[in-house]
């Protein structure tokens, strides 16, 4: 079987990969810059999912590799000569995949460099996306699992469970489901809470309301307790129930 060095010249190659590459808006990021505004997380998840395209492009040529031994052996077993290069079918394959990988590389390299200009911007950017207000439960997935909430990064804890694991962020090595169940909703309880107050002494006061501001509550990392800012309910007493349980179940 030739090597694709062999093959760079043939017209079906170079046809997968003028076609690719006109598909590509990675190659064509000038063309493409009114349309495509490429942030530092968009720049990560294209790298990975060129990173994955890259991962499935090379086994299938691996697929075609093995059709191509088997198609010499069976030339063999009839009695005719060893097969030195790829019947049309396998060949056609083999090209539009090489042609991809290729692509796939250079797009990468240009993807890579380009991270490199936001290593400088990287930490800014994600601090500025921290609990940014109207995002608390933004959630970012990766590969269908949580990676990061309000901007927070989420990773699997020791007890296997996925925690807010993020030494910037307020509520570092809080689980998500606390952090949900025991920050985010109280937090929408005391805002809708303030919010319809307020409704009602405006329209006493014959005003427009307006929207009530919402302290944000505090993570007691040592006590594994979240305290509450002079909410309206009582969600300290609610949190003290809860530790006992907690507690035992973090033993």
């Amino acid at each position: 079987m030739k090597t694709l060095d062999q093959y760079i010249t043939h017209p079906d190659y170079i046809k997968a990969f003028n076609q690719a590459k006109r598909n590509s808006p990675i190659l064509n990021l000038e063309m493409n810059v009114a349309r495509t505004t490429w942030t530092l997380f968009s720049l990560e998840d294209k790298k990975e999912e060129i990173l994955e395209e890259i991962k499935y492009l090379k086994l299938r040529l691996v697929d075609v590799k093995h059709a191509f031994k088997n198609y010499s052996q069976q030339q063999i077993n009839e009695g005719n000569r060893p097969a030195e290069e790829l019947p049309p079918n396998l060949l056609e394959e083999f090209l539009r995949y090489s042609a991809k990988v290729d692509l796939s590389d250079k797009e990468l390299a240009i993807i890579t460099a380009k991270l490199e200009t936001f290593a400088d911007e990287k930490e800014k950017q994600e601090l500025e996306a921290m609990l940014k207000p109207g995002q608390w439960s933004t959630a970012r997935i990766k590969y269908g699992v949580l990676s990061s909430i309000g901007g927070q990064k989420v990773s699997l804890n020791k007890r296997n469970i996925l925690a807010i694991n993020d030494p910037r962020s307020p509520y570092d090595t809080l689980e998500v489901w606390r952090y949900k169940a025991e920050v985010l909703i109280p937090m929408a309880k005391e805002r809708s809470f303030l919010n319809r107050a307020e409704e009602k002494l405006a329209k006493a006061e014959k005003r427009l309301p307006k929207k009530k501001k919402v302290k944000s509550p505090k993570f007691n990392k040592k006590m594994s307790m979240i305290e509450y800012p002079g909410y309206h309910k009582d969600w300290v007493e609610l949190q003290k129930m809860k530790l006992p349980k907690l507690q035992k179940n973090e033993k």
